[in-house]
C-alpha cells in the first residue's frame, strides 16, 4: 500500500507548525473565524492521520496565550521571542530529535508578509505536472532506490547514471532538471524576493 496523501503532501514525511494563533491577534486579523475555522479543520484532518503537530505562541506574558479553537492543549507549544518558529527548541527536533525524518514541513501561519510558495500551492491543482514539491526526499538518492513515485502528480527519469531527473514543461518545450538544480532556483527566488523586499544585495546560504 502507498503512503496515504493529505492533499499534496505526504503524511509520512510531514509535519504541521501551527504559528502564533493567539488571543490578542483575534481582533486584528481580517476574516479570523474563516481562518480559523481553516485551522481548525487543518489540525483534526492531521490529527486523525497521525501528522506531528507543533505550535509557538509570539511573547504569550503581553499577546496572550493559543486560542482553544486550534486545540493546543493536544500538541506541543513553545513560547517564543523570536519571530521565525525556527527556534532552539523546534530546531533540535528538526535535526537529530523526532521529527528529524519529516522531509515535508508545511506551516500555517498568521503573518503580514506573502509567504514564497504560496504561489505556487494556489496552481497545484490546475497545473499539478509542473508543480514540483518534497525535492528532499530525491536529493543525494539514485533513481531505482526511490519509492511512491506513482503518488507524484509530476514526472521523474532516471538519467544514464541513475540520478533522477525531473521533468517540467516550459513554453511548450518538455527539460529536465536535477533535485539539487530545482532547490537552487528555489533560493534564487527567495534571495531575488528578499532583496526586492529590504532595497539592497542579499547573501544566502544553503543546507539540504
Amino acid at each position: 500500500m502507498g503512503s496515504r496523501l493529505l492533499g499534496k503532501i505526504l503524511t509520512e514525511s510531514s509535519a504541521l507548525f501551527v504559528c502564533d494563533i493567539q488571543q490578542k491577534f483575534v481582533p486584528l486579523i481580517h476574516d479570523m473565524p474563516r481562518l480559523v475555522q481553516h485551522a481548525s479543520t487543518l489540525i483534526k484532518g492531521c490529527q486523525e492521520l497521525n501528522v506531528p503537530i507543533v505550535g509557538t505562541e509570539q511573547y504569550p506574558k503581553a499577546l496572550g496565550s493559543m486560542i482553544d479553537e486550534v486545540s493546543p492543549s493536544t500538541y506541543k507549544v513553545y513560547p517564543k521571542t523570536l519571530f521565525s518558529m525556527y527556534i532552539p527548541e523546534i530546531k533540535s527536533r528538526l535535526k537529530g530529535g523526532d521529527l528529524s525524518h519529516k522531509l515535508n514541513v508545511d506551516y500555517f501561519l498568521i503573518d503580514i508578509e506573502v509567504l514564497v510558495g504560496q504561489e505556487a500551492k494556489n496552481l497545484a491543482f490546475s497545473n499539478a505536472s509542473n508543480t514540483i514539491f518534497n525535492l528532499k526526499q530525491l536529493i543525494g538518492k539514485k533513481f531505482s532506490k526511490i519509492e511512491d513515485f506513482d503518488m507524484l502528480p509530476f514526472k521523474v527519469i532516471p538519467d544514464e547514471l541513475d540520478n533522477p531527473k525531473v521533468s517540467v514543461t516550459v513554453n511548450g518545450t518538455e527539460k529536465f532538471y536535477s533535485p539539487e538544480e530545482m532547490v537552487s532556483f528555489i533560493f534564487s527566488k527567495l534571495k531575488k524576493n528578499a532583496e526586492i523586499y529590504l532595497g539592497e544585495p542579499v547573501s544566502i546560504s544553503m543546507e539540504i
